[in-house]
């Protein structure tokens, strides 16, 4: 019995020793070490490159930038969660297909001057977006599918609520789509979904009330959307709409503005996040709001379903109607929200060919914007082209005046352009899904009878 109760003592000895030089250590410690907490999967990481990453001690941030490097050399942006977590962000998007190294150099970086003592370092691989749209199943049932970019890929199913999906919403890391669908009630709700399908979950009960619209923040940390009444689910005759804010992480919604009996729609963020814009129906004004300083900004606009902004966030471009040879023509003007000034961009005087623009999207890294442009007045169609707004240079995509093209979207680098065509036939409208390579100028059908393209980064 006493030999047993000298092994236990010697047993609690040896483990209070151990437990002391554990503290010692960590007391007298003075390296820090780095957690990358997005670095899970790098063979197949977004093209909007965002990091986050954990520091074992308190840090200075100028310290912990000047420590950071990558391979090839990418301009970013950090952000400071606290002194031990941040996370930094790519200025642009990043070419799918290609590879980059990242890491921290050894240095002095603690607020107790604490030293990362050796490097750390990844390699990740940019993986190739996906491409999402809407097919019908029945007249009044739809489904998202989704297919690879390349030729030949087949298209997938990859919702399966029983047709009631009416529109979908990707998040810009390409981890998550949020769709609104049918409820029973009459209302839409918004669900959530992971990429590979997984974890899909009800992400805001509306009740009677539409849900719709989705704009996801740059982080990819909360949303905005409408939320109100219309008339129709299909042509959005909206009678009463509100811009709500939630934050994914916490699950909690708020109204933008208490302003009853106002119709907001159709939200968008600046690309740094700083601003978002909307389309004031009852003003038929864009509205620019900013959340850090809660200054607004407000520009007469034709319309609020097309603006887009600039990839450092210092314009913003929008259509305006202008009466030129005794009939009004649609322009596409530029607010330079740096300088206060604004200015015709594409069409008006300068041009004196008195064109419609409509149906625009801004390049997400070049100083470009693909446009739908009506060159004759007698037919509906129009051709897309994509406009240098530096050089005034024009590149024809496509010159069927029989068709009309919407829904245009650039690829997160910008190599491709995804858009669908409209064309009446035999009194039914034919809608075709298309892609265009900006480096060779290929164009080629991605399929049939489907709508609403989107990138899923």
């Amino acid at each position: 019995m006493k030999e047993n109760r000298n092994r236990s003592y010697f047993y609690f000895l040896i483990a209070l020793l151990l437990l002391i030089l554990l503290v010692l250590t960590r007391v007298f410690d003075q390296s820090v070490r780095v957690r990358c907490d997005s670095c899970h999967d790098l063979d197949q990481i977004s093209p909007n490159l965002q990091l986050e990453f954990h520091f074992s001690k308190k840090v200075n941030p100028s310290d912990i930038e000047k420590a950071w490097y990558t391979q090839p050399s990418l301009e970013g942006k950090w952000k400071w969660i606290d002194e031990k977590q941040a996370q930094w962000q790519a200025d642009q998007p990043y070419l799918s297909g290609t590879s980059f190294t990242f890491g921290f150099r050894p240095a002095v970086v603690g607020i107790k001057s604490e030293k990362i003592q050796s490097a750390y370092q990844w390699t990740a691989s940019i993986r190739t977006p996906k491409i999402l749209a809407l097919k019908a199943l029945t007249s009044s049932e739809q489904e998202i599918f989704m297919r690879d970019p390349a030729a030949g890929s087949p298209w997938e199913q990859f919702t399966s609520t029983d047709g009631g999906i009416h529109d979908f919403f990707p998040s810009p890391d390409g981890e998550q789509v949020i769709y609104s669908a049918e409820n029973d009630l009459g209302g839409m709700d918004l669900w959530i979904i992971q990429r590979d399908g997984a974890n899909l979950h009800r992400l805001q009960d509306c009740v009677q009330d539409i849900c719709d619209q989705v704009a996801w923040s740059p982080d990819a940390k909360k949303i905005a959307f409408v939320r109100g009444n219309s008339l129709s689910k299909n042509d959005a005759a909206w009678v009463e709409g509100g811009i709500c804010l939630l934050d994914l992480e916490t699950n909690i919604s708020s109204l933008l503005f208490e302003k009853p009996q106002t119709i907001n729609l159709n939200p968008a963020w600046s690309p740094d996040g700083m601003w978002l814009s909307y389309w004031s129906e009852n003003s038929k004004e864009i509205t620019l709001y900013n959340h850090s300083t809660e200054e607004q900004i407000s520009l007469e606009a034709s319309k609020g379903d097309t603006d887009c902004w600039s990839s450092d966030s210092r314009y913003i471009y929008y259509p305006v109607l202008e009466f030129q040879q005794a009939a009004f023509h649609q322009v596409i003007r530029k607010a330079d929200l740096v300088n206060n000034t604004l200015q015709t961009v594409i069409g008006g005087e300068d041009e004196r060919a008195w064109l419609n623009y409509d149906n625009f999207a801004c390049h997400p890294r070049e100083n470009k914007i693909a446009v739908t442009v009506q060159s004759n007045v007698k037919l509906p169609g129009k051709q897309l082209i994509s406009v240098d707004l530096q050089t005034g240079e024009r590149m024809m995509i496509s010159d069927d005046l029989a068709s009309i093209p919407s829904n245009l979207r650039w690829s997160p680098a910008g190599d491709r352009l995804l858009f669908q065509i409209n064309r009446f036939a035999a009194d039914e409208l034919e809608q075709t899904l298309w892609i265009w390579d900006q480096l060779n100028g290929h164009l080629d059908m991605l399929g049939e009878q489907l709508h609403s393209p989107a990138w899923l980064p």
